[in-house]
């Protein structure tokens, strides 16, 4: 389990962001969620490092959302059409 470490750094630095973001002002909340999703179509850990970040800073109501389903291996992605999907617990996206 290599990615457990990683799933769970990622994890804290999630709620941890999610924690200051009534903290933070407007600009830091500038970025749209569409915007920040697109950093989870990489495969790429620095990648979705920043996509957590801006996920979280984006201010949308379905950002924790994303970022459990990202911790429990439930966020999927299309490289190719760049599209996030979050896989529900009957395996539909």
């Amino acid at each position: 389990m290599r990615f457990f470490p990683d799933r769970l750094v990622a994890l804290v630095f999630a709620v941890a962001m999610v924690l200051a973001m009534p903290l933070a002002g407007p600009a830091a909340r500038a970025a749209g969620l569409a915007e920040a999703l697109v950093h989870f179509t990489a495969d790429d850990f620095s990648e979705t490092a920043d996509g957590i970040t801006a996920v979280a800073a984006s201010g949308d109501a379905r950002a924790a959302t994303i970022i459990e389903a990202l911790q429990a291996g439930r966020l999927l992605f299309s490289a190719a059409d760049k599209k996030v999907f979050i896989k529900d617990g009957a395996d539909k996206l």
